[in-house]
């Protein structure tokens, strides 16, 4: 059975910032799919996930604010939407939140806030320590694994901050336990003195 033709019906919203995830709606996206956003000649790539053959969205590229039209490509089928998409100017990145607050080396953390990038353009550091293992799952949510460094303590508080091309966040401070048994031995520790108030 043949494919359905390559066709994008709508790009909701029609404006975003660096980061933002938005969707389209067609007909035709059969993986692989990429997504390229055009610009005149300037043509930039940007990180597409296809959820069904009408349905897929992607994450803003790093581009200077401007309106864009949507390319899909699908094999050797090519569309473009109709409508312009504009990228919007970003603000720099804000850093509300790290979860959990307190974690061993090696294992992941949460960090939410606002004004985050594709993880080719933001950077997460640690006590100025690059992390390079970092998630970008929207605008506002992403998860990095502690570096196995980050702690020279037994028990050490780390600064956290988030870096893209706008700016710096703000820091948070979480704790970081210098092993995973440590972390379990008092987070017990903390339950036992719990219960024995009750």
């Amino acid at each position: 059975m043949a494919p359905s033709n390559l066709e994008i019906f709508e790009v909701k919203p029609s404006c975003g910032s660096i980061g933002q995830w938005v969707y389209v709606a067609g007909s035709g996206f059969i993986k692989p799919v990429s997504l390229v956003c055009h610009s005149g000649s300037h043509g930039v790539a940007a990180s597409a996930e296809v959820y069904s053959e009408t349905d897929l969205a992607f994450m803003v590229p790093e581009a200077a604010p401007a309106q864009f039209t949507i390319t899909v490509l699908s094999g050797n089928r090519v569309c473009h939407s109709a409508q312009v998409f504009s990228v919007l100017e970003s603000d720099p990145p804000q850093l509300e939140r790290v979860t959990p607050e307190r974690v061993a080396v090696g294992d992941q953390v949460w960090l939410q806030g606002h004004g985050f990038t594709a993880h080719e353009s933001m950077a997460v550091h640690l006590e100025g320590r690059l992390v390079k293992d970092v998630q970008v799952y929207s605008e506002s949510v992403a998860a990095c694994v502690i570096p196995l460094d980050a702690c020279e303590k037994e028990v050490q508080e780390v600064v956290v901050t988030v870096t893209t091309h706008k700016g710096v966040s703000g820091p948070c401070i979480i704790e970081v336990v210098g092993d995973a048994g440590a972390l379990k031995q008092t987070t017990d520790q903390s339950s036992s003195s719990s219960q024995d108030m009750l």
